[in-house]
């Protein structure tokens, strides 16, 4: 009886972890047999002490009825259950597809894009070789490397927002200038460009790097021509003189 008592328990407990796919009377059915369990073992356990063995033998008869019964409600819980896990299941699915595009749009409006830039910019690397020639450059990263946007005519001729060929569309990120935009704000990337021998402009969305300080510095050093440095940074925007390296340091502290 104490093992029948152990096996009925834990046909009620693996029944109850499926009870929200239970229909009510299933639910009031396993309710019914808990009880009738106490009250069999109780019964067992009197007939038990008075030695009345044929009472004994109808409460074990009994109890292989019960444990029965609760074979039943399973299969039969089985069977119904199909269809609710499908539709739970289904549930599942639906709330994974918002909470993504949830964060897909979190990012595109600039929460936590910080997260993806690691892999944008590995991306981005694999995609564009990166020149040590400033007039066919378009980015500088995080570390000074510039990224070559030439088709080969000795200057940049490549736009700017061909950036998001590098992506995947599967990644969190818009198109056009606001993806362009997201691509500087992940990576600290820096977008740039030689108008002409003249002029030079760099466009910041972020505070700049020592790494990138460096390397615009050396930029204006080597396209000794230029007259006019133009600095956008975030919405602000002011042109420089060339000499004047320590107004642009200050203007984007």
């Amino acid at each position: 009886m104490k093992n029948w008592y152990k096996i009925a328990l834990c046909k009620i407990a693996a029944s109850y972890s499926f009870e929200r796919f239970m229909t009510k009377e299933q639910i009031a059915k396993l309710n019914e047999l808990e009880t009738c369990i106490d009250s069999m073992v109780i019964k067992y356990l009197a007939a038990l002490d008075n030695k009345d063995l044929e009472n004994q033998s109808a409460n074990l008869a009994k109890a292989d009825e019960i444990l029965n019964e609760i074979d039943v409600l399973s299969d039969e819980k089985k069977g119904l259950i199909r269809i609710p896990k499908q539709k739970y299941d289904e549930e599942i699915e639906k709330t994974r597809i918002v909470e993504e595009k949830n964060k897909r749009k979190d990012i595109r409006n600039g929460k936590n894009i910080h997260k993806i830039g690691p892999k944008l910019e590995e991306l981005a690397r694999a995609y564009f070789p990166t020149t040590d020639d400033p007039r066919t450059a378009g980015y500088i990263l995080s570390n000074g490397d510039m990224l070559h946007f030439s088709y080969g005519f000795g200057k940049r001729d490549v736009d700017h927002r061909q950036i998001l060929e590098a992506f995947p569309e599967k990644m969190p990120i818009s198109g056009g200038t606001d993806g362009m935009k997201q691509f500087m704000q992940a990576t600290n990337a820096v977008r740039m460009g030689v108008s002409s021998d003249s002029s030079i402009f760099f466009d910041f969305e972020n505070h700049p790097t020592n790494a990138q300080l460096q390397k615009i510095r050396e930029v204006i050093d080597k396209v000794n021509t230029m007259k006019t440095i133009s600095v956008s940074f975030k919405r602000d925007y002011k042109e420089f003189d060339r000499y004047d390296f320590e107004g642009i340091e200050s203007f984007l502290s």
